[in-house]
């Protein structure tokens, strides 16, 4: 995601006033935008099970045997345990995990601002280099600066858009404050009316339903046994876990799955709102070099 505030072309004339058709010229890579974004949660995916599969199946002679020769300890008497240390990397991929996925997310949430307020400009039909300059160049710093939150909150404010997924994200955002920055131990500043820290993710279930008896399981694992014929039906479903006033925050690799599925289905929603956004300013997607 680094470079994709390079996917909008900065093509300003200060001074000078702009038409519509002028306007339109600058070009704008909304699919790379898009495409960028769920590249960076499949990557970030990947490395997350790479990891997290190391962190259950290492022995502690492989770690022993791993460990460079004469290597200095910053405090050699104080290691952990190997049951402990493997704790202790669930704990550090769990913080990784809920850090990188909003950091990627808020990045996309920049580029999304930045589209919508193009959007407003080159629907107007005419404006001034500078209003042109502020926001090509100056408006994405903007965005970058404020909160997660608040970056969803002006998407909505200013532009009408809202993912039905945004609730869940906020809820993800709230788990990754406190895993950030108290460790995952969950305070008075992370709870809710209820006295816990709720998250909540959108996760794909597979349900099978015999045609004769009616029966309905969840297809969840490979080589079940099916004795009818049955159909075969995909469910979205929300998942909620609830943490209590100074519980520690654990998630299980289901759940980390489940939190990518979510932000991947929030980004894909979002998307399709700014486009619909787009159509209602006048500016259908593909007709012209501005989209």
């Amino acid at each position: 995601m680094a470079g994709n505030r390079g996917s909008v072309a900065k093509e300003t004339a200060k001074g000078d006033s702009m038409d519509k058709q002028t306007l339109q010229q600058i070009s704008l890579d909304f699919p790379a935008i898009v495409s960028n974004y769920l590249i960076a949660l499949q990557h970030l995916l990947d490395g997350i099970s790479l990891l997290k599969t190391a962190a259950t199946e290492v022995t502690e002679a492989q770690i022993s045997s791993a460990q460079d020769f004469m290597s200095s300890q910053p405090a050699g008497n104080a290691r952990l345990p190997f049951h402990e240390a493997k704790e202790f990397a669930q704990d550090w991929l769990l913080r990784a995990f809920l850090r990188d996925s909003i950091e990627i997310t808020g990045l996309f949430l920049d580029e999304c601002l930045s589209v919508c307020s193009l959007v407003n400009l080159v629907a107007k039909g005419k404006a001034s280099g500078d209003e042109v300059n502020h926001v090509i160049n100056e408006l994405p710093t903007k965005h970058h600066k404020i909160h997660f939150p608040e970056k969803i909150a002006t998407l909505e404010r200013k532009f009408g858009i809202r993912s039905p997924l945004t609730d869940h994200v906020l809820s993800i955002n709230r788990a990754r404050t406190c895993v950030v920055h108290r460790m995952g131990i969950v305070s008075t500043l992370d709870i809710d009316k209820t006295n816990h820290l709720t998250v909540t993710w959108r996760v794909m279930r597979l349900v099978v339903r015999g045609k004769i008896s009616g029966k309905e399981f969840i297809l969840d694992q490979p080589h079940l046994h099916i004795d009818e014929e049955s159909t075969v039906t995909m469910q979205h479903i929300d998942h909620e876990k609830r943490f209590a006033l100074d519980e520690r925050i654990s998630l299980t690799t289901q759940e980390l799955y489940g939190s990518i599925i979510t932000l991947a289905g929030f980004g894909i929603s979002t998307v399709e709102t700014i486009e619909d956004f787009a159509r209602s300013q006048g500016i259908t997607p593909g007709e012209n070099k501005f989209w």
